[in-house]
Formats: structure tokens, sequence, C-alpha cells
């Protein structure tokens, strides 16, 4: 996920550089220097998933652009539906990954009614994402935290206790606007954390990360590579997909 900015500071340097990528995951959003379009070596083993596991038959499908037909496997471990069948698949115990950002704020929004967490902003329990690098907090773009409590609620701001995967609690002031919306582009202040909702995110927000349950509204834009889009959210599962198109 290397843009040409950071492409060319990392050589300004004048060091050798190792690059080191997933070939068949997303190309990184904006101008792309494409180190990943024809690396020095290629490693086609995944280790994600036990060598057998559908999940990874299903992903190497996706990024040779085989056929995947719609399939149940018996053990539960992977479900190749139809589109039809994800809002009834629709639940707060799997990570949901879509395509755009507004299903993402629809399903989020969805999401939380089902946890009667609607009236509220933000609720104990919420599961919330950092759209941001935020080096004063100590926390960044794509880290997922929980709500254990909500300390303080301003005009502007929100002040939250939040518990991180490796069971650290701290609290953090967030940025009320951007709840329910798309990054705020021109917000620069590192004050205030930028977070959202996070049971549903969009496959390019997912990447580096891993869940052991995935649900997938498959959703490709026109720009994009489909055997990439596909190949990327279907890695993110360790040990339950369900895969809606």
């Amino acid at each position: 996920m290397i843009d040409h900015v950071l492409f060319r500071d990392l050589l300004s340097f004048g060091l050798p550089v190792l690059f080191v990528g997933d070939h068949g995951q997303l190309e990184p959003i904006g101008t792309n220097p494409k180190l990943m379009v024809n690396p020095t070596l290629r490693l086609e083993k995944i280790h994600r998933q036990a060598l057998g596991n559908p999940i990874l038959r299903l992903a190497t499908a996706f990024r040779e652009g085989k056929p995947t037909p719609q399939w149940e496997d018996s053990k539960g471990r992977l479900s190749v539906l139809g589109r039809g069948e994800f809002f009834r698949l629709l639940s707060p115990d799997v990570q949901i990954l879509c395509g755009f950002n507004r299903t993402r704020h629809q399903i989020n929004a969805r999401v939380r009614r089902m946890m009667g967490h609607d009236r509220e902003l933000v609720a104990t329990g919420d599961t919330l994402i950092c759209l941001r690098n935020n080096k004063l907090w100590g926390i960044f773009n794509g880290q997922q935290v929980t709500v254990r409590d909500i300390i303080r609620e301003g005009t502007h701001t929100i002040d939250l206790e939040v518990e991180t995967d490796d069971e650290r609690l701290f609290i953090l002031p967030c940025l009320r606007r951007q709840f329910g919306h798309d990054l705020i582009e021109d917000y620069r202040s590192q004050q205030n954390a930028l977070l959202d909702y996070g049971y549903c995110l969009t496959a390019h927000k997912a990447q580096g990360s891993e869940w052991d349950s995935v649900l997938v509204l498959e959703e490709i834009g026109q720009s994009w590579d489909a055997r990439r889009w596909r190949y990327t959210v279907a890695t993110r599962a360790k040990e339950r997909l369900v895969y809606c198109s």
C-alpha cells in the first residue's frame, strides 16, 4: 500500500530497499508506483489457512480468475451465496466487508439498530475503527477498539474509554462529526482522534487485518481489479467466510 509519495521518500535515502507485499491484493488508492505488478520473486503458497481449507481454495480461485459457483462447506467454514442472503446474515458477531463507503455507513447503522445502539452517537460495547494515524494518542489507521465507557460528551468531541485487541485501556477524545461519515480529509489536528463504527469496513480499509469470521457483500468499482478485490476480502477470514455476490 505504498503510493508514489512514500515511494520517492524511501528512495531518497539512497539505500537499498526490499519491498515485500502480496501481489494478489488491492493496490494503493491514488498514484501507484506498481511495485507488485512484476515482483522479482513470487511466493504463491498462502499460509493464513491450513492446506485444504476451502477458504484457501476460494481465495486462490479468485486470484486466478477462475469460476466460483455457489457452494457451502459441510463443516461450516465457507459459504458462497447469492446477494439476497447477505442482509439475512447480518450480525455484530462477524466482521462485515463491502466495497463502498455509502454501503458501509448503511450497514453500520443497521447493525447498531440491531444492538439497540442507534439512539446514541456512541454506546458502551460499540466496535470502532481508527480512520487516520494519530501519534499523540498512539493509534493507527485501521486499528479497531471496543468502547468500555463514555467519559464525557462535549459539543464537538466525545471522550471514550476504549480497549484495544491487546487489552490496553485508555481514554480517547474523538471528533463527534466523524461518526457515520467518510473520512474528514481537511482535519489535520492530532488533538482529537478520527474514529467511526467498525462493524462493516470496506475492503481497502480491511487490508492488513484478519478476523475469525467474515461476511462479505461483493461490491467492485469499475476501475478496480475484480480479482484483487475478491482475493483481498477472502483472505481476511481465518476460520469462517460467507461470500455473497
